[in-house]
């Protein structure tokens, strides 16, 4: 184990990978506008809780609408500058996004210009430029993916815990790992949930025990803005749809990813069609919210190149805003809607006659 930490302090690529970090750290802090979820909310609020001005969840930390624990990740940016915490908060984000891209590409190897295409659109550099924190949700994905092939409950454990910064949009994803894990020994059930059940006593501690409903108080005394979600629901308005029909359509995409992973387990193409389905029956989503489907988009990539790039056309619909306003923010559902469609003309035959192509599904007992 020395020998190897030894090999590791002198392997040349890791040095230049952390002076990449260290100077994209640098010219970002110097050329990154402020952004406004970072500058007027996640930062502010992180320094009011330090200096006991506010418990989480009341009149002196509107905007917050993620999990307490999340804090944890901007508390350590308030130490430096507003530049250059911004600066390091973008870059923690970019590795998260490579993590993830990692982590599903290992098993199987997309061409590079995929991998370059599902990170490089509008979405990203929405999430980027507004300094919010989804690429660790990702992060937490990729990482319970490594942790489930591995059959290693810490990273299963870590990933759980990102992913619960804001759960709404990988709730399904939660679902998948905890259905595929249903097998493992009590005591590896213990060491995944470990992070988030003692996450959860703490935040009871610090912030009172009150802190559920006060998030709700504050979440109906200062609702997120809604010109800019996507979501089915918004769109149903738009096109005058009923609403009968959006749920009944709802109920069939979900309905249809529970037997698809009753049918198969756990595999890139059920990861995939949790992350695509979540974010179509989402009742809340953001554009930037749409990294989540980096791993759908590389499993499609993989499969069906041509439905990939028809995918990718629809991450810029956002500059449809530029001529026809905020109305149109909906139609960006188009993305994550031709994945879903696009992941089940790939896997409806693993699904109905039996998986024959997908990755391996390990739903072994955990070492």
């Amino acid at each position: 184990m020395r020998d190897r930490r030894i090999r590791w302090l002198l392997n040349p690529r890791v040095w230049l990978v952390i002076g990449v970090v260290m100077a994209l750290t640098v010219v970002l802090a110097r050329v990154m506008p402020p952004g406004p979820d970072y500058y007027y909310t996640h930062r502010p609020i992180a320094e009011r809780l330090l200096h006991g001005q506010t418990r989480l969840y009341d009149g002196y930390s509107y905007g917050l609408y993620n999990a307490p624990w999340s804090i944890v990740l901007i508390i350590p940016l308030t130490l430096l500058s507003v530049p250059v915490g911004q600066a390091v908060l973008t870059v923690m984000s970019l590795l998260g996004i490579i993590l993830a891209v990692h982590a599903v590409r290992e098993s199987e190897r997309t061409p590079v210009v995929f991998v370059v295409l599902a990170v490089v659109n509008l979405h990203t550099f929405d999430l980027v430029i507004r300094g919010n924190l989804d690429a660790f949700l990702l992060a937490g994905v990729g990482l319970s993916w490594i942790g489930f092939q591995r059959k290693n409950p810490w990273l299963l454990s870590l990933g759980f815990w990102l992913m619960s910064i804001k759960p709404v949009n990988v709730a399904l994803t939660g679902l998948l790992f905890l259905f595929s894990i249903r097998r493992w020994p009590f005591r590896d059930w213990l060491k995944a949930a470990s992070l988030l059940l003692v996450s959860l006593v703490v935040s009871l501690l610090v912030n009172g025990p009150d802190w559920p409903w006060r998030y709700v108080n504050t979440y109906k005394a200062d609702p997120p803005y809604t010109y800019l979600i996507v979501t089915v629901w918004r769109a149903a308005g738009a096109l005058h749809l009923p609403t009968a029909l959006i749920v009944a359509l709802c109920g069939i995409a979900l309905a249809g990813w529970g037997f698809a992973v009753w049918k198969v387990g756990l595999t890139q193409f059920t990861l995939g069609l949790a992350l695509a389905t979540n974010l179509f029956v989402s009742p809340y989503a953001l554009g930037y919210h749409y990294i989540l489907l980096i791993p759908a988009f590389l499993y499609v990539a993989r499969r069906r190149p041509g439905l990939a790039l028809l995918a990718y056309a629809a991450t810029w619909t956002p500059l449809l805003r530029l001529r026809l306003g905020f109305s149109i923010t909906w139609i960006d559902l188009a993305y994550p809607l031709i994945l879903l469609v696009a992941l089940w003309l790939i896997g409806w035959k693993d699904v109905v006659i039996g998986p024959t192509s997908m990755a391996q599904t390990a739903t072994g007992e955990a070492a």
